[in-house]
């Protein structure tokens, strides 16, 4: 698999940027690439790219990146083979190194930017990304029922929802008691 980060907050996320961290699997060159794994991430620290790689990433998988620090330590920390690259050093675009990061994420940041419009907030990005996922990665299914069979899966595997679950509170416009009807 192949793991990158991207930085695509500032359009969709308002003043503050969000730190996303992707993997993407490598296939042959016929086949393009396969499935993706996507997650919101605290920061760049060592620690969290170790619990990403360790969450999202095949024990066993060779790592595919660019030659940053927090990288080459999160690899052996999680006990990962790893391929850093120097970018600055090569005489290659960082696209043409890692096309498979660069590709996902200028996805991600077009269907945040056009589908929501900017609109994201930092506490729904998560379930953002999951839909985003979900979508990419059944993207040449052969059986369309299937698809149907995961979002009823996906839909009833928890607890329904709450109001406080979409927005974190009570509601804005306050709700005024209705009077009971009388005959």
């Amino acid at each position: 698999m192949r793991e990158g980060r991207a930085n695509v907050g500032r359009p969709f996320v308002g003043d503050k940027k969000a730190l996303i961290g992707g993997a993407v699997e490598l296939r042959t060159a016929k086949q393009g690439f396969g499935r993706i794994r996507l997650g919101s991430m605290r920061d760049g620290t060592i620690a969290s790219f170790e619990e990403f790689f360790k969450e999202h990433v095949a024990p066993g998988s060779t790592l595919l990146t660019d030659d940053w620090r927090s990288y080459r330590a999160a690899a052996a920390a999680a006990k990962l083979d790893h391929v850093p690259t120097c970018v600055s050093k090569s005489d290659r675009k960082a696209h043409d190194i890692l096309p498979g990061v660069h590709r996902v994420f200028s996805l991600v940041h077009r269907v945040l930017l056009a589908t929501y419009q900017g609109a994201v907030s930092m506490k729904h990005l998560p379930a953002y990304l999951a839909e985003f996922e979900f979508r990419f990665n059944r993207r040449h299914s052969l059986s369309r029922g299937l698809h149907f069979q995961r979002v009823l899966a996906c839909a009833t595997g928890g607890a329904p929802p709450t109001y406080d679950d979409f927005t974190g509170g009570r509601p804005a416009y306050g709700r005024r008691r209705r009077r009971p009807v009388t005959p």
